[in-house]
């Protein structure tokens, strides 16, 4: 009785496990192709309104079926050139479709028009077309929300004063706008798989811009603001005075900067590619910017500073291989408000520093590599109360450290040579405390025996005492 009982609850729930993953699948499904904004219309039973410039459609104007069409209507455009600007205000799914409506014509590219713009409106769903009128921008958005580009290339795309849209799959380049992708007084815009770049002799570039813009997603995209004959920089991606944005998995190049941080706070900068030539500047830039997370980017190629902080406290610089810039990593004016963290760089192979610090104060360096750099591991320079420990600051060209004007304690780093050396610590009207990590051989201090290190506020006194004891036993 209970074997059958047992044999029936485990056939019922096999059955039942078979019609959930059967059935799940296809709420799944189903629910994505209701909300996703990438879904292809193919046939033209799905239009309520057709645009063909051969007028085989219902119209041979993209304006005059948005005018005809009511809420939540179906536009599908299909390949040709629309030689006007449309204006869209009211919930509309356009959709370019890179194939002739029969039977006349030949086109067989994204349909083509001067400009489209978005405005006072929702849920707008525009996939597919070619838009290149220069000004005032290929593709703009205001007060907009909820809407969705995908597959679009353009001169430029602009937004003000719009939430939650989605820029997918878009390319956006031009030789005379100075800005790919702009964002003013946005939220909640992801901008996804696109290419951004901007090149022009009007103003510096930007590939994607954001101002007063917070709680975005700029993600996996490829960005370059070409280089103009302006002085000012032009950047790959630039934020001013926009917090808690992420920027992540982007690929950014040919820029006198890669990622420039003016005035935000709250941003998370995680694995991005910056790729820099010799005139570059810098990789990575923040100006007046606090608690930011720069984690994990790949810096390539040489330039002026791999990461550069100007007047900003409260920032994470985390596992970053710096090499082959003027300096790796430079602090000036930072960490007096709120400490910042340099913890677990490799700053190796730099021209002149691994590390300058200039006027800082307080900021914690752990745990980071500075090694066969030009000419010093660090520099510090009018700086105060920086706590430098537990580095591996070896085998630099000229000297370990050099201090100007400065005062700090930086015990337990490993210096390249045994305890009681200092040949290779230069101090310029400074006063710098150094107790090297005690170990029993050469090399990094991981790869040797270890001893703890000492941390008596007073024990500068003690030191040569000690200093002789360890030497003897070890």
């Amino acid at each position: 009785m209970i074997k059958n009982v047992f044999k029936k609850s485990l056939v019922i729930g096999i059955i039942i496990l078979f019609l959930g993953t059967s059935v799940i699948p296809f709420v799944s499904s189903r629910k994505t192709l209701e909300t996703s904004a990438f879904v292809a219309i193919e046939t033209t039973n799905d239009c309520d309104w057709i645009v063909d410039d051969e007028g085989d459609g219902d119209f041979t104007s993209i304006q005059d079926a948005v005018d005809a069409a009511n809420e939540n209507d179906v536009i599908c455009v299909y390949s040709g050139k629309y030689d006007e600007s449309v204006y869209v205000n009211k919930t509309l799914k356009i959709l370019g479709n890179d194939s002739e409506y029969p039977p006349n014509g030949d086109d067989k590219s994204k349909p083509l028009t001067d400009c489209i713009e978005i405005f006072d409106c929702s849920n707008v769903i525009l996939s597919n077309f070619s838009v290149y009128l220069t000004v005032p921008s290929g593709i703009g958005l205001k007060n907009a929300y909820d809407c969705i580009i995908d597959s679009c290339n353009t001169t430029s795309l602009y937004m003000v004063n719009c939430h939650d849209i989605v820029v997918k799959n878009c390319n956006v380049s031009s030789s005379v706008i100075p800005r790919g992708i702009s964002l003013s007084y946005c939220n909640a815009i992801t901008i996804l798989d696109s290419i951004c770049e901007a090149s022009s002799a009007l103003e510096p570039t930007s590939g994607i811009y954001l101002e007063y813009s917070d709680n975005n997603y700029l993600i996996s995209n490829n960005c370059s603001g070409k280089p103009s004959p302006w002085t000012a920089p032009d950047v790959s991606i630039r934020l001013i005075s926009s917090d808690s944005n992420t920027i992540k998995d982007n690929t950014c190049w040919n820029s006198d900067i890669g990622i420039k941080v003016d005035v935000s706070s709250d941003n998370t900068i995680i694995d991005n590619t910056i790729r820099v030539g010799e005139t570059s500047d810098i990789a990575i830039e923040l100006e007046s910017s606090n608690n930011n997370d720069i984690i994990n980017n790949v810096i390539e190629g040489s330039g002026n500073i791999g990461i550069n902080l100007s007047n900003s406290n409260g920032n994470l610089i985390d596992k970053h291989e710096i090499s082959k810039f003027e300096i790796g990593i430079r602090l000036y004016r930072s960490g007096k408000e709120k400490k910042n963290v340099i913890t677990w760089n490799t700053l190796n192979d730099n021209k002149k520093y691994g590390m300058k610090l200039e006027n800082t104060e307080g900021n914690e360096i752990r745990h980071n590599t500075f090694s066969f750099n030009g000419e010093y591991g660090i520099s510090v320079d009018n700086s105060i109360y920086d706590d430098i420990q537990r580095n591996n600051i070896c085998y630099n060209k000229m000297n370990e450290l050099i201090a100007t004007n400065s005062i700090g304690y930086y015990p337990a780093c490993w210096w390249g040579v045994k305890i009681g050396c200092y040949t290779k610590i230069i101090e310029i009207e400074s006063s710098i405390s150094i107790y090297p990590w005690v170990t029993d051989g050469e090399g990094p201090p991981w790869k040797a025996r270890t001893f703890p290190a000492l941390y008596l506020h007073r024990i500068h006194e003690l030191f040569p005492i000690l200093q002789r004891l360890l030497l003897q036993r070890y």
